[in-house]
C-alpha cells in the first residue's frame, strides 16, 4: 500500500513539475467556482448600481439585479455649418437629434462644433442555467460557460465606493499553478489550456495567492 502512495505521489509531482514549465496561454474552471457554493439568482444590492471606470468616465459598468453591461461613450464632433446645413440634425429638449434614428443623445457645444455622444451598452453577464454567480467571502464570482464547455470566472470586490474586477491571467510571471492539485492540460484551438477543478479550500489559497491578478477598478 505504501509502495502505491509512493508512485502515485511521484506521478503528481512529476506532472506537476512538467506542467510547471509549460507555458500556457488560456485557463478555464470545469466547473463553477467556488465549486461547493449554492449559486445566487441575482446581484446583491449593495453592488448593485453604475461604476465609472478609474481613469477613463466614458466607460461605465452597470449591475443589475441579473445582469451586467459595460456602457461606453463615441465621441462624434460634428462642425456647426454642418449642422445648419443638414436638415437631419436639430437640438430638442437638450438632446442632439440625427445620428441615432428617432432617439436624441446627449452633446456638447464647444466653439464651432459639436460633439455628440453615442452611448454603446453591451451585455457582460447574465445569470441563467448555465452563467451562475456564486458568493465565496466578501467576493462574488461570475462564471461564464464558454462554447468548449468550460467556465471563464471573474471575480468581484466591492470596498466602499469602489468596484474591483478581477480577471484570471496565465501568462503571468508569477501565476500561482502550483497552487492547483486538481487540473488538467489540453489544446483548445492549439491553444495551451489549463483545465482547473479545485475543491473550496484550493480555490481560496489560488485566490490568496493572486490567481486573480488582472485588475480594473471602477467608481461610484
Amino acid at each position: 500500500m505504501k509502495k502505491w502512495i509512493i508512485v502515485i505521489l511521484f506521478l503528481w509531482i512529476s506532472i506537476s513539475s512538467i506542467i510547471g514549465q509549460e507555458s500556457f496561454n488560456s485557463f478555464y474552471f470545469k466547473e463553477p467556482q467556488p465549486v461547493d457554493n449554492k449559486s445566487s439568482k441575482k446581484f446583491p444590492k449593495k453592488i448593485q448600481g453604475s461604476y465609472f471606470k478609474h481613469n477613463d468616465s466614458i466607460v461605465q459598468i452597470i449591475i443589475e439585479p441579473e445582469s451586467m453591461y459595460t456602457t461606453f461613450a463615441i465621441v462624434m464632433p460634428i462642425s456647426n455649418k454642418e449642422v445648419q446645413k443638414s436638415h437631419n440634425f436639430y437640438t430638442k429638449d437638450s438632446l442632439f437629434y440625427g445620428i441615432k434614428e428617432n432617439e436624441g443623445i446627449p452633446y456638447k457645444e464647444l466653439n464651432d462644433t459639436t460633439y455628440a455622444f453615442l452611448i454603446q451598452k453591451d451585455l457582460l453577464f447574465k445569470i441563467d442555467s448555465l452563467n451562475v454567480l456564486k458568493k465565496f467571502g466578501d467576493d462574488y464570482f461570475i462564471n461564464e460557460r464558454k462554447s468548449n464547455g468550460y467556465y471563464s470566472t471573474t471575480r468581484i470586490h466591492k470596498n466602499d465606493s469602489i468596484l474591483e474586477i478581477y480577471e484570471i491571467d496565465p501568462s503571468v510571471k508569477d501565476f500561482p499553478i502550483k497552487a492547483l492539485k486538481y487540473f488538467s492540460s489540453e489544446k483548445i484551438d492549439d491553444i495551451n489550456t489549463l483545465i482547473a477543478f479545485p475543491p473550496n479550500k484550493e480555490f481560496k489559497n489560488f485566490i490568496d495567492l493572486n490567481g486573480f491578478v488582472d485588475t480594473t477598478k471602477y467608481h461610484l
